[in-house]
C-alpha cells in the first residue's frame, strides 16, 4: 500500500509542470498599443495549451479602429512549434483594406491583406483564407513553444480556435521522461525495500 501511495503521488508530481501551463494570463508586449482606441492593445490573445488545447482571454472588446477590426496576440504554450492556426467567425475574414499595417507601420512587412502582423522571431503571418467566416492565420516559420505573434481580423474570432502543428519539442519530452524514467527507479528501489 505504501508503494501504490507513493507511486500516486509521483505520478502528480510529474504531471504538475504540464498542467500549470493551462492558465493563461495577458502578456503585456504581445500586441503594439495603437489605433482609435487609446491603450488597446489585444483586444483578444488566444494561448494555446498543452495536450492541443487552447484557452482565449479578451482584454479590451472596444475595436482598434473604433468600427470593427480586432487586433489578435497568440501565445503558444503548447510544449510544440505551431505552424498555422484555424480560426472562425461571423466575418472575420471579410477584409475591406484597413487593418493592422494602416495604423504607424505596426504590422513590419506588409501582407496582401495588410492585416498580417509579426512574430517574436521576426517572420510576418499571412492567412490562407477559406471564405469570409474561415480560414487560417500562418505564421511564417511558425511560433515556438513561449513565443508569440500578432495579426489583425476584421471582426472578433469566435471560441472555436483549432491549433495545428503542436508538436512537443524534443527538449520538453526529454525532460519528462526522465522524470518518469527517475520515478520508475524510485518505485522499483522502495520495492526492493519492502520485501
Amino acid at each position: 500500500m505504501k508503494t501504490l501511495t507513493l507511486w500516486i503521488a509521483g505520478v502528480v508530481l510529474a504531471g504538475f509542470g504540464l498542467a500549470a501551463q493551462a492558465t493563461p494570463t495577458a502578456q503585456n508586449g504581445v500586441c503594439p498599443a495603437l489605433g482609435a482606441v487609446s491603450g488597446t492593445s489585444c483586444n483578444v490573445q488566444i494561448f494555446a495549451t498543452g495536450g492541443g488545447g487552447y484557452a482565449t482571454l479578451i482584454n479590451d472588446p472596444n475595436p482598434y479602429d473604433g468600427i470593427e477590426d480586432t487586433l489578435v496576440g497568440f501565445v503558444n504554450n503548447s510544449g510544440g512549434t505551431i505552424t498555422q492556426i484555424y480560426l472562425t467567425g461571423s466575418n472575420i475574414f471579410g477584409f475591406d483594406g484597413d487593418g493592422l499595417q494602416s495604423y504607424s507601420g505596426a504590422g513590419g512587412t506588409p501582407d496582401t491583406s495588410g492585416y498580417g502582423g509579426q512574430t517574436s522571431t521576426g517572420a510576418n503571418t499571412s492567412f490562407n483564407v477559406l471564405n469570409s467566416n474561415a480560414g487560417y492565420v500562418i505564421f511564417g516559420s511558425g511560433v515556438a513553444n513561449g513565443a508569440w505573434a500578432y495579426f489583425s481580423l476584421e471582426e472578433a474570432p469566435t471560441l472555436n480556435i483549432t491549433v495545428s502543428n503542436g508538436v512537443p519539442e524534443p527538449g520538453s519530452l526529454l525532460i519528462f521522461g526522465t522524470g518518469l524514467l527517475g520515478l520508475f527507479f524510485f518505485v522499483k528501489r522502495l520495492r526492493k525495500s519492502d520485501r
